[in-house]
């Protein structure tokens, strides 16, 4: 914001679902598992609209083509890539865990890791040739991860609560 540059205010606004996911993980874990359940829950309505603010974004890029910033989309790329890394590293054990809140945690570091490689590499194919679709089929293929992990979570928070009924 203090360099009045949207295209880096819109990756930290892409964050901020981030920071909220991981806070209410962090906040509920070891709480009991109908606590955790239920903020599972309340992690897969973040990512619905994650998902949902992912396809807004696609419709005002079509709407409104924004300029590519070579230097501004390299640093935010780059930076972006090696957090959500460490992020996914540091949550690789715990992948196949069947608790819900850690379920929605790891998918959240996953959909993170892949998007943003791909963005920064779709970043840079756009960079030298003067198409924009592989950046709309990103955006499309994040909020397709976004509700994907929603219904995954969902699923888990379920079939923890009813064990019986799969």
């Amino acid at each position: 914001m203090s360099i009045g540059n949207q295209q880096l205010l819109k990756d930290a606004t892409d964050w901020v679902y981030d920071v909220v996911l991981y806070g209410i993980a962090a906040a509920v874990f070891g709480h009991g598992a109908r606590i955790e359940r239920n903020c599972a829950l309340v992690v897969a309505g973040v990512m619905a609209v994650a998902g949902l603010h992912t396809l807004y974004d696609l419709w005002d890029k079509l709407e409104t083509p924004r300029p590519i910033e070579i230097t501004t989309l390299g640093f935010s790329a780059v930076s972006a890539m090696i957090v959500g890394f460490a992020v996914l590293g540091s949550l690789l054990r715990f992948r196949s865990d069947p608790n819900p809140l850690i379920k929605a945690t790891w998918l959240t570091a996953r959909n993170d890791a892949i998007a943003t490689t791909a963005f920064a590499l779709v970043t840079f194919a756009t960079r030298v040739a003067p198409v924009r679709w592989p950046e709309y089929v990103l955006d499309g293929l994040g909020a397709g991860l976004c509700f994907q992990a929603t219904f995954a979570i969902i699923r888990a928070a379920r079939k923890e609560r009813n064990p019986g009924q799969g």
